[in-house]
């Protein structure tokens, strides 16, 4: 068994009621957490104050501090000799090595109440001599909400904190309310979303007593899309809450320098004042010092890494009040600001893995390529620890992957999977997930390269590892799960063993369903794959109505979520309507097929202007699908029309990734032979066979494997 010391300074009689709330906390993340092997032993000053008055047995009771690894202090209306005194041990023990982690707290008085001089001057010396950031606070579950982060931020500790509908969540357990943080209560955005689900919820109650006419059924539909909508969006929210939260604590630990913008802006936040904070962060006069500052570079990095920070902090307060086309572009044009700075001067330079990771959220993949190369290029292998490298590895793969890389991929991923293998053996409980999340990287490459063998054996690893992880900690590790039983279900389709990827993806659909239950905005997305690997299956075994109904949900649900992030959701969207194209199409229902073929070309048409790499690939498959559909129904000019332009756009992707785009250009190629054929052209069909015959050849020269 593990024992966390907390130690809570404070004083005697001023906060009896606080120290009675914090330890009923403590007894509660005990109850999560005494299962893993981990026991929080809560110190508190009062129960040691009187015997150090009477004996002033001072080393016994330094070495209570000393023995912490994290010291809590809080000041009221007076700063009292004993609390001061008790705030420099713990300081001088955490100079010497490094623990316990020290947080100061004052409370915000009563509208007129000042606090005594010696609290006054207790702050100034913590700002002028110690540059040791203090926080304000109103409540005492602001003191709850940061001992959790910093929990959950250890690695001795470890958990999954989430935010959800007002709660924060410690591996699925609800520990506090949010309503006494001013940062999500006050939080316009939120607070109006709440109060529409509020208002939905008893609208969708009192519809219930109105029975079951069209018009009803109509009106609980609408309330049910609406209510799922809302929770979509306050989700995202809710977590770029915390992700701010997040941010703010680790800018306020002790020995951190922050501008006294961001230190404001922090408090003004902390507040609720957002608008007041994202004002101060915005400052232009700020960025014309910095860009002085560059001048007299030598003398002027802290300004420089004190204005990324504070940037930072801006881009995680924009997120809190939800991302939109306005705000997106807002946060790139900070990130290449703040990148620009890293990159010129070697300062703070994880932010361009932020900003890479942003990008690669947003489906911008081409930029965010260009940033990671240029970080790495900074960074050589002695510089960076090995964990963090795998990280910058992990993107790597993932945007080469995005924009049909492989080979480079392979490399990225293969490299991270070896770094993290050796970590997980020294330390499995930490690293093991991350060899799971490489497993599957690998697995997902070797499917989408025809490699099954290697693709069966690397899903089948990082299913056994989520397994493991899943049983330990179900709310954690289930959707990882599930993602391996839908990737395995993928495999088995490709492979035509139809019982197994049925399992595979039943299992994934079923976790799917009763995780979304409980939280739609983060497993929507996901169910809504499961419902469309599913119709992908059903329609290839014949199962039409089932493989409809599979379709048909999944379309509902990325139509809603296009709408509230098109850049993320969009091109999930042209799938479903490409698969319910498929389908109509086997099914003869040419104009149903025709109507969704048309739509996914033109959704895929837009995000190949703006990132072609990533999305010409998609396009040429809707051109094909549309190609095949016209030659079915005799519509040979268009047939042609369509073929040429998939056709064009395969051999411009082979000339990159001959292993991955071969195979396609050749299935166009006898497409346009077949079409030649029909159409009476037999020299033009026998030109587009040769072709195709030497694409196969070059295809087994690179593979080794006929067909």
């Amino acid at each position: 068994m593990i024992t966390i010391k907390i130690f809570l300074a404070s004083s005697i009689t001023e906060f009896s009621s606080q120290r009675m709330e914090l330890e009923a906390f403590i007894n509660s993340l005990n109850k999560v957490y005494v299962r893993k092997g981990i026991f929080f032993e809560l110190v508190v000053c009062e129960d040691l104050s009187n015997a150090m008055q009477q004996e002033r047995s001072q080393e016994a009771y330094n070495q209570e501090i000393r023995e912490s690894q994290y010291f809590y202090v809080i000041f009221g209306r007076k700063a009292g000799r004993f609390t001061v005194e008790e705030f420099d041990v713990a300081l001088s023990s955490f100079k010497e090595k490094g623990e316990p982690k020290l947080y100061t707290y004052f409370m915000v008085l009563p509208d007129g109440e000042q606090p005594d001089q010696s609290v006054l001057d207790f702050m100034r010396r913590l700002e002028n001599e110690l540059q040791h950031y203090h926080n304000k606070y109103t409540h005492i579950d602001s003191i709850k909400l940061n001992l959790l982060m910093e929990l959950v931020r250890d690695p001795r500790v470890g958990g999954k904190l989430t935010l959800e509908n007002g709660e924060a969540q410690l591996d699925g357990t609800a520990m506090m309310s949010m309503d006494n943080i001013p940062l999500y209560s006050k939080n316009e955005a939120v607070q109006k979303l709440l109060k529409e689900q509020k208002e939905l919820e008893q609208e969708f109650v009192d519809l219930a007593g109105l029975g079951d006419s069209d018009a009803v059924q109509r009106l609980r539909l609408r309330n049910s899309a609406r209510r799922n909508e809302i929770a979509s969006q306050l989700h995202a929210m809710e977590m770029d809450v915390l992700g701010l939260c997040s941010r703010m604590e680790e800018n306020r630990q002790s020995g951190k320098k922050l501008n006294w913008r961001e230190a404001k802006a922090l408090e003004l936040a902390d507040a609720g004042d957002y608008e007041a904070a994202k004002a101060l962060l915005r400052d232009e006069q700020w960025q014309r010092e910095v860009s002085r500052a560059e001048e007299t570079i030598d003398s002027a990095k802290e300004i420089i890494r004190e204005y990324i920070s504070g940037k930072k902090a801006l881009i995680q307060m924009i997120r809190s009040s939800g991302v939109t086309k306005d705000t997106e572009q807002e946060i790139i044009d900070i990130y290449e600001d703040v990148c620009g700075l890293a990159l010129r001067h070697l300062v703070e330079t994880d932010v361009m893995y932020d900003y890479a990771h942003f990008l690669y959220n947003q489906n911008k993949h081409i930029r965010a390529i260009e940033i990671m190369e240029s970080l790495c290029r900074l960074m050589t292998q002695d510089e960076l620890p090995i964990h963090q490298q795998a990280k910058y590895m992990t993107m790597m793969g993932n945007l080469y992957i995005a924009t049909s890389r492989y080979k480079e991929a392979e490399v990225e991923y293969l490299k991270a999977k070896e770094i993290r293998a050796k970590l997980a053996e020294e330390n499995p409980a930490a690293y093991h997930p991350a060899l799971a999340v490489s497993c599957n990287n690998l697995g997902n490459l070797y499917s989408d390269t025809s490699r099954y063998k290697e693709a069966e054996m690397e899903q089948k690893r990082a299913k056994e590892i989520r397994e493991k992880l899943a049983e330990e900690n179900p709310a954690a590790y289930l959707p990882v799960l599930a993602a391996s039983c839908n990737n395995l279900g993928n495999l088995y389709i490709y492979t035509s063993r139809y019982k197994e990827a049925e399992m595979e993806y039943l299992r994934a659909k079923k976790i799917y369903e009763e995780l979304s239950t409980r939280n739609p905005a983060a497993y929507l997305p996901y169910l809504a794959t499961s419902c469309s690997s599913l119709g992908v299956l059903y329609g290839d075994i014949s199962r039409y109505k089932e493989a409809e109904m599979e379709q048909l949900r999944a379309m509902k649900i990325r139509e809603k979520l296009a709408k509230e992030n098109p850049s993320a959701y969009l091109p999930d969207l042209a799938k479903s309507c490409n698969n319910l194209g498929n389908l109509y199409s086997e099914t003869s229902r040419y104009k149903e097929a025709e109507t969704e073929y048309l739509r996914a070309k033109e959704i895929r048409g837009k995000l190949a202007e703006e990132n072609p790499a990533a999305y010409l690939p998609d396009l040429a498959k809707s051109c094909n699908n549309l190609g095949i559909l016209y030659k079915d129904t005799s519509r040979y000019k268009e047939a042609e029309t369509e073929y040429l332009r998939a056709k064009d756009i395969y051999f411009q992707c082979a000339e990159k990734a001959p292993a991955a785009y071969l195979q396609y250009c050749i299935i166009v190629c006898e497409n346009l032979s077949i079409l030649y054929e029909k159409a009476g052209r037999p020299d033009d069909a026998k030109k587009e066979l040769a072709l195709a015959e030497e694409c196969k050849a070059r295809l087994e020269k690179l593979t080794g494997s006929k067909g």
